[in-house]
């Protein structure tokens, strides 16, 4: 489920990258996908959208950001590449982050300009035109959060993340690692796949973990389907002066 959810954003932003999604204030109009939409009516969308991702971090902890955040999909596909290009780890990191920078940057600028004027802004104005210090300033933000900043913004910044942190509770379901099963191996699986590059075996039950389920994907790998020592539940014994 969770990997099919994924391919909502990116539906989207390549829709924007292409002009089949974009909003114009002047006249006023909204489309999603080519289906036009009454933009007025995001003022009733966007407060229920906000009240089902709260809703829903309430009942599966802070999924937004593993299911629908498009910086944690480059989270994971960054960790991805950083593991498989060796000695070239970082330029690959590096790459794929400028890469998705443009991406994001030209998929952002043309859901509110059609790409026609961008062509005949830059042709008109040249490097110093407005909208084109916009795209640069955009795409530099974009490179410093891809390649530097990454899941740093998503812990200390993200206007998101940090309000979810605060609304955790002992009844909202976390990533647990079962020390008592007796058949962790010490592999190092679950680090390694972490987008939030955790101390899996130790941080995993704070506020940082999104609950994606990678570690828990790879310590089954490792000693087998429905043998890992990592899963999602909640918290069985809330009460610390419960023994």
């Amino acid at each position: 489920m969770r990997r099919a959810l994924q391919h909502i954003p990116i539906v989207i932003l390549v829709s924007m990258f292409f002009g089949w999604t974009g909003m114009r204030f002047f006249p006023t109009r909204c489309w999603l996908l080519g289906f036009d939409f009454d933009l007025r009516g995001l003022a009733v969308a966007l407060p229920l959208i906000t009240v089902a991702i709260v809703l829903l971090t309430f009942r599966y902890g802070r999924v937004f950001c593993s299911w629908f955040c498009p910086t944690h999909l480059f989270l994971e596909g960054a960790r991805w590449v950083s593991h498989r290009a060796k000695g070239w780890s970082t330029l690959a990191v590096w790459l794929l982050a400028i890469v998705s920078a443009a991406f994001v940057t030209h998929a952002l600028v043309t859901c509110f300009v059609p790409i026609s004027e961008q062509i005949a802004q830059f042709k008109a104005e040249g490097l110093s035109g407005r909208l084109f210090l916009v795209e640069a300033g955009l795409f530099a933000w974009f490179v410093v959060h891809f390649a530097l900043l990454r899941w740093r913004f998503c812990i200390y910044a993200c206007p998101y993340g940090l309000p979810m942190r605060l609304f955790k509770t002992d009844d909202t379901p976390a990533m647990k690692f079962d020390a008592a099963a007796g058949r962790c191996v010490s592999c190092f699986a679950c680090d390694r796949v972490c987008p939030y590059e955790l101390k899996v075996r130790e941080q995993c039950d704070g506020e940082l973990c999104t609950n994606c389920g990678l570690c828990a994907k790879a310590c089954n790998k490792v000693l087998g389907e429905g043998q890992g020592v990592l899963n999602i539940r909640k918290n069985e014994n809330p009460d610390p002066d419960v023994a």
